[in-house]
């Protein structure tokens, strides 16, 4: 089972999703992760989209059950086709 959970940023995606995968045992993937490349000075370097797309998809193919958090609009179709549920995230203030 793959649920991918986005929203807008600020939300409490990442959040949320931690939380749900450490009460299921599943694994927490990130889309920041795979969009960026890994550097002194975070989020300043794009990764190349066919890499991670490669690298996304191992994973999401591997059967492992995962949550997946972030927004992969633009990223292989093959990718969304990967997601058992889908949940769009919205966070009021209650105010």
């Amino acid at each position: 089972m793959i649920i991918h959970i986005l929203g807008a940023s600020g939300s409490g995606v990442t959040t949320l999703g931690n939380y749900i995968s450490k009460k299921l045992g599943w694994k927490y993937l990130d889309s920041d992760d795979f969009f960026w490349e890994k550097t002194d000075v975070p989020y300043t370097v794009k990764r190349d989209p066919k890499s991670r797309d490669a690298e996304i998809l191992k994973l999401l193919k591997s059967g492992e059950s995962i949550i997946f958090g972030g927004s992969c609009i633009s990223w292989s179709p093959e990718i969304h086709s990967c997601f058992d549920k889908i949940v769009f995230f919205i966070c009021a203030t209650g105010k």
